[in-house]
């Protein structure tokens, strides 16, 4: 009754909050897009309220409930691009968002294409002062790292087989004196750690950095970021500092 009152008049902070409440709902009973007929007359009698930067308020609400309850994005970006952000209220449930966007960011590879086009399309609409290209950066950088560790681990394993396997089939062939000193050989001559580095960079970092990034590289357009260039730097600077450590340990 008081909504539907014209003469009641709802700061933004009021409007945002009543209005995610109503959504929250929705998406609780597994939201697929359309309301029941009862949120949409409630959203619709919230809106004549006469509350001032309706398409932020509106947006700010719709960026609280997918905090709350995560759904498609795509519903979500379709009021992000309608935002003005003159609103002058709390920014936090902005950067939760962000930060949700972020944490796929760092795990892309486990995206499919779409999805991650209409995260990167979603931030795009967000101000300057949210320094979302310095954020993607930041995490395109912690991803890189994250897989740099996974695939040192692979070389790892793929190199101790390989040696394994090479001294087993010279051992078959010898005495255990000899393939005991062949062994010995083996493991000096094919340096392990060495090894690994280049498993781990003509195997893992290459096809990544030359292949693979190139795949993306359209998706982070919009923010004028180069995925390539900031993960194969990352990439670079990480195998430099691994061949250090291997050459400190042998000096």
């Amino acid at each position: 009754e008081m909504l539907a009152n014209p003469s009641v008049q709802l700061s933004s902070d009021e409007f945002i909050r009543i209005y995610s409440d109503v959504l929250i709902k929705e998406i609780d009973k597994d939201f697929q897009g359309s309301f029941t007929n009862s949120s949409k007359s409630l959203l619709l009698i919230l809106e004549q309220c006469g509350v001032e930067n309706i398409e932020d308020c509106i947006g700010l609400a719709n960026i609280k409930a997918y905090n709350h309850h995560e759904f498609d994005q795509s519903l979500l970006g379709k009021h992000l691009a309608k935002m003005k952000f003159n609103i002058d209220t709390n920014t936090e449930d902005i950067d939760v968002y962000i930060e949700k966007c972020m944490k796929i960011i760092r795990e892309m590879r486990f995206y499919k294409k779409p999805e991650l086009e209409i995260v990167l399309n979603n931030l795009g609409h967000l101000p300057q002062h949210f320094n979302i290209k310095e954020k993607l950066v930041e995490n395109l950088e912690l991803n890189a790292t994250t897989m740099f560790k996974i695939w040192r681990e692979n070389a790892e394993s793929g190199v101790a087989a390989e040696i394994q396997s090479d001294s087993s089939k010279m051992s078959q062939s010898m005495s255990p004196s000899k393939a005991a000193s062949i062994e010995m050989m083996v493991w000096s001559e094919r340096t392990h750690d060495l090894q690994i580095l280049s498993k781990l960079m003509n195997e893992c970092l290459y096809p990544d950095i030359y292949k693979m990034m190139i795949e993306y590289m359209d998706l982070f357009s919009v923010h004028e970021i180069n995925p390539k260039d900031v993960v194969g730097s990352k990439m670079i600077n990480l195998t430099t500092e691994q061949s250090r450590k291997t050459y400190g340990v042998r000096m």
